[in-house]
């Protein structure tokens, strides 16, 4: 499994990190949720901007991400701006969208920055152009907040990604039941068999995804996300538990090789 260094850390499917996010609306309400959630075991953080009150604001925008460093106790932040077409809190133009990705990316105080399919062509290339000049780490999602698409549409959403050059492709859908987590699981099984076992995020999204939360590394997925303070997704589960339950699931996992060792 390849694996992606970022900052201080390296994130791959063998030992999977932990993202909380951030949605305040207010600056102060944003800083304390990063100062609460320091205190967590959680690897890093994702600024959730189309929630914040000033995004429009450049200087605004700037200060905040300056805060966000400040505060971050030098963990990886990913700076996510979400339109309405991809279940964000803002309606944006395709200019507004860029100006600010490209404004975070200049700041130099975002590791990664999360770019959604469903802009097209023109405008992934052009952040996906700016953030390779500047060595800034891409995410490529594919949402789906209603449903589990059938495993063509899954399947050839992450190779889109992959051609575009994502550094982690990201795969996020709705499980509206148990059904559509043996889809993504029979999608990411493609996905390997055609791509490789690239560094990645697969995500099912609801109560019958949670599974792909607490055993992200079955998915290939090397990043998982729990709840942060000001908000959650649906399945998402408190980061000192999920850290617990990573935990465990990694020491069974060894000890079971190491017991399939002596075996032979």
């Amino acid at each position: 499994m390849k694996r992606l260094a970022i900052r201080n850390m390296n994130l791959e499917a063998a030992r999977p990190t932990i993202c909380s996010s951030l949605y305040g609306r207010k600056r102060e309400d944003i800083l304390g949720e990063v100062k609460i959630l320091a205190e967590f075991s959680i690897d890093l953080f994702e600024w959730r901007a189309d929630r914040f009150e000033d995004v429009r604001s450049d200087y605004s925008l700037l200060e905040m991400l300056d805060d966000l460093r400040r505060e971050s106790r030098q963990k990886p932040i990913i700076f996510s701006l979400r339109g309405g077409q991809n279940g964000g809190d803002i309606t944006l133009s395709a200019e507004e969208y860029i100006h600010a990705n490209e404004l975070a990316m200049d700041s130099r105080q975002v590791d990664l920055v999360e770019i959604d399919l469903s802009w097209g062509e023109a405008v992934l290339k052009r952040l996906i152009e700016k953030a390779g000049s500047i060595g800034i780490r891409t995410i490529i999602a594919m949402h789906d907040f209603q449903k589990t698409p059938d495993k063509k549409t899954i399947v050839a959403a992450f190779g889109t990604a992959m051609e575009y050059g994502a550094d982690l492709p990201k795969i996020a859908v709705m499980a509206n039941h148990k059904r559509d987590v043996l889809t993504l699981l029979d999608a990411v099984l493609e996905i390997d068999e055609i791509y490789g076992q690239n560094a990645r995020i697969v995500t099912a999204m609801g109560q019958e995804g949670m599974v792909s939360r607490i055993m992200p590394a079955f998915f290939g997925s090397a990043l998982t996300y729990a709840f942060g303070i000001g908000g959650a997704v649906p399945g998402q589960i408190n980061p000192n538990d999920l850290r617990s339950i990573l935990n465990q699931v990694s020491q069974q996992h060894e000890n079971e090789k190491q017991a399939d060792g002596g075996l032979r």
